[in-house]
């Protein structure tokens, strides 16, 4: 096979390699290039494989958007304990033990979208959904649920919990992550529908839930432990007409 070469003797294929070499090297040493590499990524990886009829619209403008925030700050997130910083459209954890931070949304029923959620170390972290008792007085007291990201438990799992007076109950469903990657980056879907809890993994449904405990409350973050994670792309979404 006869080669097209450059002036000066390489090849079409050996240029193309060398600028995509190049590409991955500025995207490595540029962290919020990478990040937004990532978050791209992850969007079309969980839009091919979305398994709802009605594809995810995560921009502001969206009429089906209750929530937003751009991350370039906490005006719309209440510390309950713990440090949180949130710029350049991330929000993480900053500090050790348990954390626990809130939107400033409450409802009843919604879908919850993180475009990004890394866990960058440490034992795991939580979504807080219907959350109640949340003011920074009573936060130990809180009644809702979490889905919990956990490789640290019994060798790594997927979880949904009840909370009665700021204590975790037993799940009430428990899915094993054996073999999972749980460092990678993913995105994470929770659809909050009277007593169902339904969560997607990268667009993979992962597991359910049942329950009436708790009928509205707040959306949060949760961790525990040396966890160090970062959130990017969170809102919620009113249910799709077609659930």
């Amino acid at each position: 096979m006869k080669h097209i070469c450059s002036e000066h003797g390489q090849t079409v294929l050996e240029v193309s390699l060398l600028i995509a070499l190049l590409i991955l090297l500025i995207v490595g040493s540029i962290p919020s290039l990478r990040q937004s590499v990532i978050s791209v990524f992850i969007r079309t990886e969980g839009a091919l494989s979305q398994e709802l009829d009605e594809p995810f619209d995560s921009s502001p403008d969206s009429p089906r958007i209750l929530w937003s925030d751009d991350l370039q700050n906490l005006n719309q997130w209440t510390i309950l304990q713990g440090n949180w910083e949130a710029t350049d459209g991330f929000i993480r954890n900053t500090s050790d033990r348990e954390g626990r931070i809130m939107t400033n949304f409450s409802g009843e029923d919604f879908v919850v979208n993180i475009e990004v959620a890394h866990l960058l170390r440490g034992n795991g972290y939580g979504v807080w959904l219907r959350a109640n008792n949340v003011s920074s007085d009573n936060h130990t007291q809180i009644n809702g649920y979490t889905f919990q990201y956990d490789p640290g438990y019994l060798g790594g799992e997927f979880i949904i919990r009840k909370w009665e007076n700021g204590q975790e109950q037993e799940p009430l469903a428990r899915v094993s992550g054996e073999g999972y990657d749980w460092n990678d980056p993913h995105a994470i879907r929770v659809i909050v529908q009277g007593d169902t809890f339904t969560v997607f993994v990268d667009g993979e449904e992962k597991m359910t839930a049942q329950d009436s405990s708790y009928s509205s409350g707040y959306v949060g973050l949760r961790t525990w432990s040396d966890t160090r994670v970062e959130f990017s792309g969170f809102t919620v979404e009113a249910l799709p007409e077609d659930i």
